[in-house]
């Protein structure tokens, strides 16, 4: 892969580092370009909800290996958003309107929240993704006094324990029947439930948010909650796959090309036809 045409990885996650790390190990030595739409050097996300919220917000225990390293192995981090892919002519255009040729195109973009909509968002819905989220959410949590989490999987239970841990009142919303429902067998949840509640959690489990009202004043919010009935098990609020490549459809049938939230028409039945680009998805929690 020459200069003009290097392997470009979109996304810094654990599935974007450790293909870039993989290539230089395994003595690959062409170019690689790792698109990362955060300013920081690329990090670990799953001790965001556990060592960073507890501890003291230093960031060098996350980050996969410091800049230097990068620029050693030759990596180049370019701190950008990919916003479209021009198949025909091999480019992605990056925010601020640069574009970016490959020879190679790998999209690691990983998984979002699926957010939840309310007047009220900016005050007191937090999210627990990215570094910057959680630490607007680590400084918020030094005047809180009370939380609701809603879903009652690995992430929400693990913010959960940090929160009590604070002296926070928990009280953990989940749509399902039991806490990590997906996940682990009827046994294995009435464990940690055990555990939750002997140190103070609270469950609401069948139950989804109605509503999101200001309680006054004082910062206080109140949440109004409603039965689920149904058979159909929404996705929880901590895993919307951001799988750009389906967003994006690129096959022989629909020729997608564009921005990269647009969905094609044929959504439901084509699949990723160009040999150039590579869907790359970590399961690392």
């Amino acid at each position: 892969m020459t200069e003009a045409n290097p392997l470009v990885i979109v996304g810094a996650g654990h599935a974007g580092f450790q293909l870039a790390l993989a290539l230089r190990q395994n003595h690959y030595d062409g170019s690689i370009k790792l698109v990362n739409n955060e300013p920081y050097a690329p990090y670990q996300r799953p001790p965001l909800s556990k060592a960073y919220l507890k501890g003291d917000g230093n960031l060098a225990p996350l980050v996969f290996r410091p800049k230097a390293f990068f620029s050693e192995q030759r990596i180049e981090l370019i701190p950008a958003k990919a916003e479209a892919i021009d198949r025909g002519k091999k480019k992605i255009r990056l925010s601020a309107g640069a574009e970016l040729q490959y020879g190679h195109l790998v999209l690691a973009v990983g998984a979002r929240n699926r957010e939840l909509r309310s007047p009220h968002e900016e005050g007191c819905i937090h999210y627990i993704r990215t570094l910057a989220e959680t630490a607007r959410l680590k400084e918020r949590l030094l005047s809180a006094r009370h939380v609701t989490v809603v879903g009652a999987g690995f992430i929400g239970l693990e913010f959960a324990s940090t929160a009590r841990l604070k002296g926070l009142t928990v009280d953990v919303i989940e749509l399902g029947q039991r806490l990590m429902e997906r996940a682990v067998t009827p046994e294995i949840s009435q464990f940690f439930l055990r555990r939750h509640e002997r140190s103070g959690v609270n469950f609401h489990f069948g139950t989804e948010v109605a509503g999101i009202e200001r309680g006054g004043g004082d910062g206080r919010y109140t949440i109004a909650l409603g039965e689920y009935i149904g058979h159909r098990r929404l996705r929880g609020v901590s895993d919307a796959l951001r799988d750009q490549a389906r967003q994006n459809r690129v096959c022989s049938e629909c020729n997608g090309s564009g921005p990269l939230s647009r969905r094609a028409p044929c959504r439901e039945r084509c699949t990723l036809s160009e040999p150039a680009v590579v869907l790359e998805r970590s399961r690392k929690r």
